[in-house]
C-alpha cells in the first residue's frame, strides 16, 4: 500500500501527539480530537493506516507508529522542512525588499521551533 499525503497528515499527527503526550498512549478519540475529524473518518484512515503496516493498535486501543509509518511520517516532515528552508533562503536573499529578515513573526517562528522539534 502506497502511502498518500493524507495517511502522512494523520502518521504526523499521532507523532505529534505522541511527544506532547510525553509517549503515553494515544488512541483513535484523540487524534480525532487534535486533526478535528469525525471518529468514523479516524476510524476509517486508521484502519487503512494498520492494513497497510503503518501503525498497530494495542487492544486497548493504543495506536503505535510502526518503522515503516515513522519512515513515512519522516520523509514527509524532512520534504516540508527542505521546502521550508529554501524559502527562508530565498527570502533572506531578497535584497529588494526591505526588512525581508524580519518577515516571519514571533508566533511564527515559535511554531517553527515546534515543527522542527517533532522532526
Amino acid at each position: 500500500m502506497k502511502l498518500h499525503a493524507s495517511g502522512e497528515d494523520y502518521l504526523e499527527a499521532i507523532l505529534i501527539l505522541q511527544r506532547q503526550m510525553e509517549e503515553s498512549a494515544v488512541r483513535s478519540i484523540d487524534l480525532a480530537r487534535h486533526m478535528e475529524f469525525s471518529k468514523p473518518s479516524i476510524s476509517h484512515a486508521v484502519g487503512l493506516l494498520r492494513d497497510g503496516s503503518f501503525l498497530v493498535m494495542d487492544k486497548d486501543g493504543s495506536l503505535h507508529l510502526t518503522d515503516k509509518g515513522r519512515a513515512g511520517c519522516l520523509r514527509q516532515l524532512k520534504a516540508r522542512i527542505s521546502k521550508l528552508q529554501n524559502w527562508l533562503k530565498e527570502e533572506a536573499g531578497n535584497t529588494e525588499r526591505p526588512h525581508s529578515r524580519h518577515f516571519v513573526t514571533q508566533g511564527t517562528g515559535g511554531k517553527i521551533g515546534i515543527f522542527t522539534i517533532v522532526v
